[in-house]
């Protein structure tokens, strides 16, 4: 009889959680059928009734106090719930989230309001990479945030993170429910491992500099046109390489590595992506195009967005004149969706490009490699990533990161994704003697 009991109790748990994860999406169809009443034909892309997005970013918090979830949020994931969140004063961007932060973390941090800013955000960073034994914190860094910290720390303030969870692959997914199963969280998702297993040898000196080890691995070659708003690119902003040899070696190769870079390897709920994904090079350019493609195969979901296909319309246009090597980027890509591709694969790569494209611009190397580069949404044309820029692999952090020299000394620019070198393959390299093991020292 208890364990019939027990039964149902965790039933009934299970039950108001299912309830409780969905509540918020109920009342978002409400509030859109209100604000559609009252004021006629209202986007449904971009009203206010898109309290789903609301829920997103909070889901997580929805759990119970002493869950392993609550104390596993990563520096990126904070930062991203600060930047939504008011501060009268912007040391509480970190001292308000210590609570949800690794309790080694945590335990490195003390409230102190007679310290400067840009000396809380340094020591917020420093106690993540201490705590922690690894530089995963500097694929938040960057030099283009307010603060005027060193180009190696996270800036709270930077409005280049106003795109939420945008870019994470543990971030959770929504989207069709009768396709993906909703979840909450991607705890579960397959991380990259660029540098194995090392250890960082991490030092903190003359107060704004620190230095670790690690290997140049490239030069950035070319960069596709950078966003100058959510809407928007600048085709102006393209610099194509004088010269591409690709590294992957044929055409279909080369192919398969651009629609990999291109949604970040990585399905939607955080797997390394699969040969299904190709999909994504026949994905049509315009909406005009894709949507008698979806209703003919009965995808509705898919042909319900109207409202947010500019995103891959637009990165297609601005970018055809991108050229990789003698063809241009628009030669590796069809209008007609193949034949025999599945619907959950399309809506994946549709979706989850969207994800890998926000806060980056695609880009080719020296070596022949594409990925992506750190973008600067709100910066000028002095505040982005450059031809020239490096890529490196810094022991200790999980993927590449693009530098850049600076006197003496070098500049984070944050976290690069280069297809070919995001598992561990420029260790293996660097053990055989193609690469040299060297000292960097960022400010």
């Amino acid at each position: 009889m208890l364990l019939a009991s027990n039964i149902c109790d965790n039933a009934d748990t299970a039950r108001k959680s299912v309830l409780q994860e969905h509540l918020w999406l109920a009342k978002d169809r409400c509030l859109l059928n209100d604000i559609t009443a009252a004021a006629g034909n209202v986007a449904p892309a971009w009203s206010t009734g898109s309290l789903h997005l609301v829920y997103r970013d909070l889901s997580h918090l929805n759990r119970e106090p002493a869950s392993e979830t609550a104390q596993k949020l990563s520096l990126g994931r904070l930062l991203d719930l600060a930047c939504k969140s008011n501060s009268s004063d912007p040391r509480d961007k970190v001292y308000a989230l210590i609570g949800l932060m690794p309790a080694s973390v945590a335990s490195l941090l003390q409230p102190d309001y007679t310290l400067p800013t840009a000396e809380v955000y340094l020591r917020a960073t420093k106690a993540f990479i201490q705590a922690l034994e690894n530089l995963d914190s500097l694929r938040e860094a960057n030099p283009w945030g307010p603060t005027a910290c060193p180009s190696w720390v996270a800036d709270w303030l930077w409005e280049g993170r106003n795109l939420a969870w945008s870019g994470r692959i543990d971030a959770p997914f929504w989207g069709p429910s009768n396709l993906f199963p909703r979840r909450t969280n991607n705890l579960n998702h397959a991380p990259y491992n660029a540098s194995r297993d090392s250890k960082p040898n991490a030092k903190f000196y003359l107060g704004r500099l620190f230095s670790c080890r690690g290997v140049v691995v490239d030069t950035i070659s070319g960069l596709s046109a950078r966003e100058i708003t959510y809407f928007t690119w600048d085709s102006d902003s393209i610099h194509s390489a004088d010269h591409f040899e690709s590294a992957y070696g044929s055409h279909e190769n080369t192919a398969e590595a651009i629609s990999r870079t291109l949604i970040a390897d990585r399905d939607v709920h955080g797997q390394q992506a699969n040969a299904g994904h190709v999909a994504i090079l026949r994905l049509p350019s315009t909406f005009e195009l894709a949507e008698p493609q979806f209703q003919e195969r009965g995808w509705t979901w898919l042909a319900g967005q109207k409202g947010y296909y500019f995103r891959w319309a637009g990165f297609r246009n601005f970018n055809r004149g991108f050229r990789l090597g003698e063809l241009f980027f628009e030669d590796f890509f069809q209008e007609e969706i193949d034949a025999n591709a599945s619907e959950v694969d399309v809506s994946e790569v549709y979706t989850c490009f969207d994800r890998s494209s926000q806060r980056r611009r695609f880009m080719t190397t020296v070596g022949g490699h594409v990925g992506w580069a750190p973008d600067n949404i709100h910066g000028g044309p002095k505040e982005q990533t450059c031809v020239g820029d490096l890529i490196v692999i810094l022991l200790g952090c999980s993927t590449p990161l693009a530098i850049r020299p600076y006197g003496n000394y070098y500049q984070v620019l944050g976290e690069a994704y280069v297809h070919g070198i995001m598992h561990g393959e420029a260790i293996d390299d660097m053990d055989r003697g193609k690469y040299k093991l060297s000292t960097f020292i960022f400010c």
